[in-house]
């Protein structure tokens, strides 16, 4: 998703602060880390959920020619799989450092689903929520920045969460 820098706190602040915009009917709503969303009303269909990108993969900035064509393989991938809810969003550097990332919000009960396309796609945190509860950030230590990833336990327990498989 938003990396400034592979610094242990800034990488994780990224995550944390970025904006998440998903578009529905028409209108932008933001999800927030450790927040319950107010909207869009469509979440209320989705028992489950998640958001993701292939833009910028592990963290390093790519060119535009190579995120639209991880955009596009991401947009097929979820679109094969039939989800109940896919709605398009948009993830936001708030200091305007870290170009904007394109991605999708997808209905997704089983889990391992969301951990095949974060590996698949070299995305170091994926957004996953469930109805009435608060959006989790999902980050993932297989990946290059491990130590980076279980240091953020520390300062947003709450809703980081260290996924393993």
């Amino acid at each position: 998703m938003l990396a400034k820098s592979e610094s242990e706190p800034s990488l994780i602040n990224c995550f944390v602060q970025a904006i998440y915009e998903v578009e529905d009917q028409g209108r932008r709503w933001r999800l927030v880390p450790g927040e319950i969303p107010l909207g869009p009303p469509a979440l209320d269909t989705a028992e489950a959920w998640c958001v993701i990108t292939a833009h910028n993969p592990g963290a390093r900035r790519c060119s535009e020619e190579r995120n639209r064509a991880a955009a596009n393989a991401l947009e097929q991938s979820l679109r094969a799989q039939a989800p109940s809810l896919l709605l398009p969003t948009v993830h936001r550097d708030p200091a305007g450092d870290w170009p904007d990332e394109p991605g999708w919000l997808f209905g997704c009960r089983d889990p391992g689903q969301v951990h095949a396309l974060a590996r698949r796609f070299d995305q170091l945190g994926v957004l996953r929520g469930q109805t009435g509860q608060a959006v989790e950030l999902w980050l993932y230590p297989e990946h290059k920045h491990r130590q980076t990833v279980q240091n953020a336990t520390d300062t947003h327990s709450e809703f980081v969460r260290i996924m393993t498989s």
